[in-house]
């Protein structure tokens, strides 16, 4: 598969990816109750969303990597989370990376009394630099997508190149029974 995002080419290999995720069949299985959720409302996506995802070689939706939420007391809940898949990404917008109110002064303060500590932050934001990311697809209703070339808790077998889907969207939270 390949997207063309604004600036960014997303190419997918469908088959690689299929082939890794069958080859290694580990069910998301967190259980507190954002990922609960999710696991219960998965199934029940758009099959848009589904037929989306099998078109990056991702044919169960609870392959995903990570879920969280960004609104835990919202009901319908927002949540992000993502996949890997085989593949790349040309192009995209640098990604946006988060500092803490003083990181300014923190890294001020290392520039002249820790120099290790200094040379790790400015280490970090050269590694930051370099994340690239693709504006957003959507795939259907409240469900998009971005892809980039950010590589968290990647499984130590899949393959070198590969692109995160990082999906958005808002799911029931679950009832308390």
């Amino acid at each position: 598969m390949r997207l063309e995002i604004r600036n960014c080419t997303v190419n997918i290999d469908a088959e690689a990816t299929r082939e890794y995720y069958r080859n290694h069949p580990e069910p998301y299985d967190c259980g507190c109750d954002i990922c609960r959720a999710y696991i219960k409302h998965a199934p029940d996506f758009p099959e848009e969303v589904r037929e989306f995802f099998a078109s990056c070689g991702i044919d169960d939706m609870l392959s995903v990597v990570e879920v969280s939420s960004y609104g835990e007391d919202e009901d319908p809940m927002p949540i992000d989370g993502w996949f890997y898949a085989v593949g790349s990404i040309r192009g995209g917008e640098p990604s946006k990376v988060w500092h803490p109110p003083a990181y300014r002064r923190r890294k001020a303060f290392a520039k002249r009394f820790n120099k290790k500590l200094y040379d790790e932050l400015c280490k970090l934001e050269r590694i930051a630099e370099l994340e690239r990311m693709s504006g957003e697809y959507k795939v259907c209703g409240d469900f998009s997508v971005r892809f980039s070339n950010h590589l968290a808790l990647v499984p130590e077998s899949f393959p070198e190149n590969r692109v995160q889907i990082r999906f958005e969207t808002c799911i029931p939270k679950l009832k308390e029974e």
